[in-house]
């Protein structure tokens, strides 16, 4: 028999999921995979590194009026829903690989990207024109740098590798401050600075984040999570994929998979929650089955939940939006899969999510019409009622 508290926590968290559950509003359709997204913080535009090699730019559009919706309508649907109103600009092309990484500045109008060869760059993304530097450092890391975290004032940029290194930069010229070696050579793959400014925090492969003091270099502690790695028949498993801070700072969030096996890597996505104070976990969270595998992207929302990307093996990976506190996600979005990233509108009810084409697994796939058709990644565009 229910009791009377019981109904009414099931009554609230039933009023909770209704009010935050948000609804597929648009699409778009680049031709080339995404790996991440960010807005500026005017809104206007939305920048996406891609796997072609540079930084894609689409900029807000007023929808058309209301005589001329249902034809255009009719024109830019694609599985019933409409064409997302963002059009594209040129885009920035001073990578040789992958964008990896991607950060705005809060202010300025500066974005600061990075690749799979090790460069970093730092670019304006107004205008229609295609984007030149500002300053670039052609080797900032020896091989893939994985992430990039910008300080809240926007002055210094902390960049991760698979060179083992965490490097500080200044935002505005483009110089090093230091580069940080405490993780012993493991690839680095996940950074990030705490609100206030004075810390920053990078993760490996074996599930080590280090606490660092900000801007001296110093390293403070070591916390644990290494029930993100995994060793199997020789082939090191996992690792912390993404580091995130609560926005008073309280919590960190550290994401990837708890690691079932090798090769073809299964897992369950997983974000384990710290208390930052302690440094001592509280709480963990399971994001699917176990071959949707890893968290690649995730945000807090003011409100009391996670959204957060998965992706594995070709055709699973969701959006998944998790209320802290509950066994399972409130919302999974059906539409987007193998979900790379996210980005949440700085002032709108509107969140973004780069996921991957339906049959993505490349290996022996046909010609068509004497070409190769590489995997691209939809934009699926989520906005709720309103935020407040």
């Amino acid at each position: 028999m229910t009791t009377k508290p019981e109904k009414k926590a099931a009554d609230a968290a039933e009023a909770f999921r209704q009010r935050w559950t948000p609804k597929l509003t648009g699409r778009l359709e680049p031709d080339r995979q995404i790996a991440r997204l960010r807005f500026t913080p005017c809104g206007k535009f939305l920048l996406g590194g891609g796997y072609d090699g540079t930084v894609w730019r689409w900029q807000y559009e007023e929808p058309p009026q209301e005589e001329n919706a249902k034809q255009s309508e009719g024109k830019s649907r694609r599985r019933g829903v409409p064409e997302a109103p963002w059009r594209p600009l040129e885009r920035f092309k001073s990578h040789g690989g992958w964008v990896t990484a991607l950060e705005v500045h809060p202010q300025g109008g500066i974005a600061f990207s990075a690749d799979s060869w090790g460069r970093l760059c730092a670019w304006g993304y107004e205008g229609p024109q295609e984007p030149k530097p500002r300053w670039q450092q052609p080797q900032a890391h020896d091989g893939w740098i994985t992430d990039m975290a910008l300080s809240p004032d926007g002055r210094h940029l902390a960049t991760a590798g698979v060179d083992g290194t965490v490097a500080l930069w200044e935002t505005g010229s483009g110089k090093l401050l230091r580069r940080l070696e405490g993780h012993g050579g493991s690839e680095v793959l996940a950074v990030a600075f705490h609100p206030r400014g004075d810390a920053v925090v990078s993760g490996d492969l074996f599930g080590r984040v280090l606490h660092w003091e900000f801007p001296s270099g110093r390293k403070v502690r070591e916390l644990d999570a290494s029930a993100l790695y995994k060793l199997h028949r020789l082939q090191d498993c996992g690792g912390v994929r993404v580091l995130r801070f609560a926005p008073d700072g309280k919590r960190l969030a550290v994401a990837g998979t708890r690691p079932n096996n090798g090769a073809t890597i299964q897992g369950v996505p997983t974000v384990l929650l710290f208390d930052w104070e302690s440094g001592k976990p509280h709480a963990e969270l399971s994001l699917g089955p176990k071959n949707e595998c890893f968290v690649c992207d995730l945000l807090f929302h003011e409100a009391g939940f996670l959204a957060v990307a998965t992706s594995g093996t070709p055709g699973t990976g969701r959006l998944h939006l998790h209320r802290e506190g509950e066994e399972k996600p409130f919302f999974t979005a059906r539409g987007p899969i193998n979900c790379h990233a996210l980005a949440r509108h700085p002032k709108w009810p509107l969140l973004v999510v780069a996921g991957t084409n339906s049959g993505s697994n490349g290996n022996g796939r046909q010609l068509r019409n004497g070409k190769y058709v590489g995997n691209h990644s939809p934009l699926f565009f989520f906005q709720w009622a309103s935020e407040g």
